[in-house]
Formats: C-alpha cells, structure tokens, sequence
C-alpha cells in the first residue's frame, strides 16, 4: 500500500492510494479503524479502479479537526476539501459503520459529488444536537479509550468485531488496527456518530446505492440496517453469510466481489 501525506486548508491529511481507473473509488473507515484496515480488500478493489482510502480526522496520522464535538458537515467539509486537493469531483464513494454515516452525509447534501454509494454495515447515528450531553452508550465508548488506552479498550470490543468462525490472524489484524487509534481522534469520532441521522438523510440520496452487511454483524445488525437500506430510495441489499461487523476482513473475497459487481 502507498500511503501519502499532505497539508489541505493548514491540515495534515493522510491516505492510500492505489490503482489507476477512474472514476476514483474512495473508501471511508469506520471509527475503531484506519485506511490500512483496507487491506485486505484493497488489490481486488484496485485490480478494477483507483481507490483512495482516507483517513478520517485523527487516524492515522491525520491532523484532527479544530473543534473536538465537530459534527458531520465539518467532517464532510474536510472530505471535500481532501477531494479538490486531489482534483477529484466526482467519486464513487463506500463508507463503512461511522464512514457510512459519513457517506450518506455527503450523498445526500452533495448530489454532485457522488456517482454511486456502498454503505457498509453503515452506523445509523443518534441524532444528538450539538452542545448536547452523549448518551451514556457514546460516552462510555470515550470512557474505555480514556480508562483503558487504545490497547485496553482494542482487547475489550476487538472480538465483536468479526464472524463467530473468523481465523484467529484476521482477528488480531483488527484488534491490532483499533489498538493503534489516537484517543482524540477517536473521542471526535464518537461525536461524529453522536450527531449523525441517516434515516433523516436516507430518503433524500439520489446516488445508485448498495447496502452491504454481514449476517453474524453484531454491531450494525441486519435487521437495522436492513431498515436503513429501505429508506434510500432504489437501494440494492446484500448480505454476507457468516461475516461480522468488519467483514471487508473476515470476508474479504466476498466484499469485494459484492462492491466490483455493483460498481460494474
């Protein structure tokens, strides 16, 4: 993988890029994770387009935003932002959990930007308005990376994170990624998620969309992103047998054949 760095609008930006076919393919993680945690579907994915994994504001390196409660339209603004740097316009764009969120954001007040959109195992949000109090779910989850440190608090969720069967060296790939997260980077993140509302912006996406989820998820269960799925007008649904809530790793062959076959 090729990981790059920049300064964008006084920030340092950090992401993958591979491939050489447009349009660009962007890949947006979720909020225990990273760009590499694209690994393991990355050469199968890149074997057909560019694709750009981007790390979110305070991941990987990546400079976090200004305000620590940013919501997502700053996240949004800083994607954009990202994009023009590279001189992109119009990507195809797959968000997975909190980089779903994120996705459906931008699918839905950036049209223009956006050809065709994967939400993957998307987290819904909690509609929480902003300069309000996390539920207790949210601020328990900044409470762990505080308590415990990102190794602690990796050892604690990791196991959640895959199918009941997943090979013990994909579990420690994903139990090593989430350890590797910056605490305030991911406490921006857990704000992230608190002020997110995709069924609100669901039945207003106008881009082709696929929604992906695995059948042993645990985190962003079927039935509840099924449910999201039916609010997108035109959504297409898939679901991976046996695949957890990381399923690009667990069920790597079969996630990226699902998002080649849509995309194609």
């Amino acid at each position: 993988m090729t990981e790059h760095s920049a300064p964008v609008a006084g920030r340092r930006q950090v992401w993958i890029d591979e491939g050489a076919v447009d349009p660009p393919l962007v890949l947006q993680h979720g909020i225990g994770s990273g760009a590499p945690s694209w690994a393991p579907v990355l050469p199968a994915l890149a074997a057909h387009r560019r694709v750009i994994a981007w790390n979110l504001p305070g991941y990987g390196g990546a400079d976090c935003l200004a305000d620590p409660h940013a919501g997502p339209a700053d996240h949004a603004a800083a994607l954009l932002g990202f994009l023009d740097h590279l001189g992109i316009a119009r990507c195809d764009l797959l968000g997975h959990s909190l980089g779903g969120l994120l996705a459906a954001h931008v699918a839905r007040h950036f049209p223009a930007r956006v050809n065709r959109l994967v939400l993957s195992s998307p987290a819904g949000g909690y509609r929480v308005a902003p300069g309000a109090e996390l539920p207790p779910a949210l601020a328990a989850r900044i409470e762990d990376v505080r308590d415990l440190g990102p190794v602690g608090m990796a050892d604690k969720r990791a196991a959640n994170m895959v199918g009941p069967d997943t090979d013990p060296a994909i579990l420690e790939r994903v139990r090593a990624t989430m350890a590797a997260v910056d605490p305030l980077g991911y406490a921006a993140a857990v704000w992230l998620l608190a002020q997110g509302d995709v069924a609100g912006w669901a039945p207003g996406i106008t881009a082709p969309t696929l929604v992906m989820v695995g059948t042993a998820d645990r985190v962003t269960k079927p039935d509840g992103v099924a449910a999201l799925a039916a609010l997108v007008p035109g959504a297409t649904q898939r679901q991976i047998a046996g695949a957890g809530h990381a399923s690009y790793a667990d069920h790597a062959a079969e996630y990226a054949a699902e998002v080649n076959r849509f995309l194609a």
